[in-house]
C-alpha cells in the first residue's frame, strides 16, 4: 500500500539522517581539531626543534596533527570500504598503507614550517568541509528536503597554547 511505502521510506530517511548527523558531528570534530592544532604550531613548536617534541607545547601539537591524521586515515579507509562491492574487499591494511591514507590529504608532519603546516592543514579543512557538503547535498536531492540537523562550522574556534603567543604574552622576543 502506499502508507507502508511512505513509512518504509520515512525509516530509510530517518537512517540516512542518523548517519549524515554522524558525520556533521566528526567534520565538526575535525575542524576543530584542526583549528586547535594551527593555534598549537610556531616556531618552537615545528621544523626541526619542534620535531625534537622537547617541550611540552610541541608534545601537544603532536597529539593534536596525530589525532587529525587518524581521522583522515579513517575516513579514507572508510571511503574505499564504502567503494567496494562487498565492503571487506580490502582485507588487512598495514601500517605503511595507513600512513600513506593519513596522508592522502596532506603531510602533516610536524618537521614542516609552521607555515607549510598550517598551508596543509587548511588544505585538509577545506577537503574535509567540500566532502561534508557532498553528503549534505545528496541528503537533500535524495529526499527534496533542506537538511537541518547539525551542520559543523568551518570557522575557527577558540583554542590557545602556542609558544609564540606565550612568548609575546610575557614580552620575549
Amino acid at each position: 500500500t502506499q502508507s507502508a511505502k511512505v513509512a518504509e521510506k520515512s525509516g530509510a530517511q530517518s537512517d540516512v539522517r542518523r548517519m549524515v548527523e554522524g558525520r556533521a558531528s566528526r567534520t565538526q570534530l575535525i575542524n576543530e581539531t584542526i583549528d586547535r592544532a594551527k593555534k598549537q604550531s610556531g616556531t618552537f613548536n615545528t621544523g626541526a626543534v619542534g620535531g625534537i617534541g622537547v617541550n611540552p607545547l610541541a608534545q601537544n601539537l603532536r597529539a593534536t596533527i596525530d589525532t587529525i591524521a587518524a581521522n583522515v586515515g579513517f575516513e579514507e579507509l572508510q571511503k574505499m570500504r564504502d567503494n567496494s562491492p562487498t565492503g571487506g574487499a580490502l582485507g588487512q591494511v598495514t601500517v605503511r598503507e595507513i600512513e600513506l591514507l593519513q596522508a592522502v590529504l596532506g603531510g602533516l608532519a610536524q618537521t614542516q614550517s609552521s607555515g607549510q603546516l598550517d598551508q596543509n592543514l587548511d588544505r585538509v579543512k577545506n577537503e574535509i568541509n567540500a566532502s561534508w557538503d557532498r553528503v549534505r547535498t545528496a541528503y537533500e536531492e535524495d529526499y527534496g528536503v533542506p537538511y537541518e540537523g547539525i551542520t559543523p562550522s568551518a570557522t575557527p574556534q577558540q583554542a590557545g597554547g602556542d609558544v609564540d603567543s606565550l612568548l609575546r604574552k610575557y614580552g620575549v622576543q
